[in-house]
């Protein structure tokens, strides 16, 4: 059974442990939901154990609307994280300049 996705509070989706194309579905209504409240969004995957290209496939294109829209869509990523790694291992990292903490 998968992780039940937590509510975006305060504008806040908390990415949960396990974020790979199993919960990719589930990922991209998280995502659209916190970007459909308007305003400023955040993204924060500092409590993933494991992830895979899904995720970052999705917070690229989460990026993208954003800016799109004239939202403002922060995204947290700790550098010596699972995301952070799967960004370096998939030669992705330049679309997350800025962005690793």
């Amino acid at each position: 059974m998968s992780e039940a996705f937590p509510a975006i509070q305060n504008g806040v989706f908390q990415v949960p442990a396990v974020a790979t194309i199993r919960e990719a579905s589930r990922l991209r209504e998280a995502l659209i939901e916190a970007l459909g409240r308007g305003g400023r969004a955040v993204v924060d995957c500092s409590k993933v154990e494991l992830a895979d290209l899904s995720l970052v496939q999705l917070i690229i294109a989460a990026r993208r609307a954003a800016e799109r829209d004239g939202q403002e869509l922060r995204v947290i990523i700790p550098s010596s994280g699972v995301v952070a790694e799967v960004i370096r291992d998939n030669g992705v990292k330049s679309a997350f300049d800025g962005v690793l903490t």
